[in-house]
């Protein structure tokens, strides 16, 4: 093999080496830009969806028995179970469900998959409760007795919280096969995990106790 051969074989494989070396590393570049843009996706999905309802919920149920221990009291009035109610009602539950609404009127675009079912039966519950209340208290209308009454809906809890272990659990593998100091460079992510792991450990206390 001639000395301009030889030399032209090397060019060749220095130039398939230096494609073969390109398409590897934009692979592996266009990967890592898909792994980071779905792990922030599911970081917005806990921080501005999941988290806040997960909160909120667990509030409404935390309101929901203080209320009901209240109202077993013997030594309390009618007149005064009532006006506990509507305390309760005013200052607690209200407000509540005020945020929830606004979280499922501005963030839904967040919901992991198909829009539950239960999320709509909480909307119609949420307005029902408002539109009796409301009624009552400026024309002193009952409503309860003439209309149907929408009771919490069971699966709309169970919903959120199965959705949020869902994401944690999902981002928690996302992030192992992220190498985080070699793209990211800085360690900001590692607090953001050992926070969400936190969370994680929440929500999984919370479904046993539910």
């Amino acid at each position: 093999m001639s000395q301009t051969q030889i030399a032209l074989l090397a060019l060749v494989v220095t130039i398939f080496g230096w494609y073969a070396t390109y398409f590897y590393t934009k692979r592996r570049e266009d990967r890592t830009r898909r792994l980071e843009a779905k792990l922030k996706h599911m970081e917005r999905q806990i921080d501005e969806l999941y988290g806040p309802l997960h909160a909120l919920i667990q509030q409404i149920f935390a309101v929901w028995q203080v209320r009901e221990d209240l109202l077993k009291v013997s030594a309390l009035t009618e007149a005064q179970k009532e006006a506990a109610r509507d305390v309760i009602w005013r200052e607690f539950f209200r407000p509540i469900h005020e945020q929830i609404q606004v979280l499922l009127r501005t963030k839904l675009h967040l919901v992991q998959g198909k829009v539950p079912y239960s999320f709509e039966e909480y909307l119609q519950h949420a307005v029902n409760e408002a539109t009796q209340h409301a009624l009552f208290d400026k024309l002193q209308i009952d409503i309860p007795g003439t209309t149907q009454r929408k009771g919490w809906p069971k699966e709309f809890a169970k919903d959120v919280f199965l959705s949020l272990r869902h994401i944690r659990e999902d981002y928690d593998e996302s992030l192992r096969r992220f190498d985080a100091r070699r793209v990211l460079g800085s360690g900001s992510w590692i607090g953001r995990r050992r926070r969400r792991r936190a969370v994680s450990q929440d929500v999984e206390k919370h479904m046993t106790m539910g």
